[in-house]
């Protein structure tokens, strides 16, 4: 596993530990932004389209997170697409509470 991918593998976690943790009325303003990345991520996968997405409850968006971060990892590595996915879940969680 490249640097990178362990950085992704990484940020999954702390992401997804936040959202496990927030109240859930600090999380209810973050659905967009979750649902926003996850899209964007599932894209770069390129396995499914984006819009095949479901709107989760909030209690469920670490799990989305989780999801689609370990359908990433399991596709071929790519340094490119990589970094853009790491640069996604970096900002993703910058825009949490």
């Amino acid at each position: 596993m490249t640097a990178v991918r362990e950085d992704i593998a990484r940020e999954l976690e702390r992401i997804v530990d936040r959202l496990g943790s927030m109240p859930l009325t600090r999380a209810i303003g973050c659905e967009e932004v979750v649902h926003s990345t996850a899209a964007a991520i599932v894209d770069l996968t390129g396995e499914h389209p984006s819009a095949a997405l479901p709107h989760l409850q909030v209690h469920a968006l670490g799990s989305l997170v989780a999801v689609v971060g370990r359908d990433y990892l399991n596709i071929p590595e790519n340094d490119e697409r990589d970094q853009q996915v790491l640069d996604l879940l970096i900002a993703l969680r910058r825009a949490l509470p």
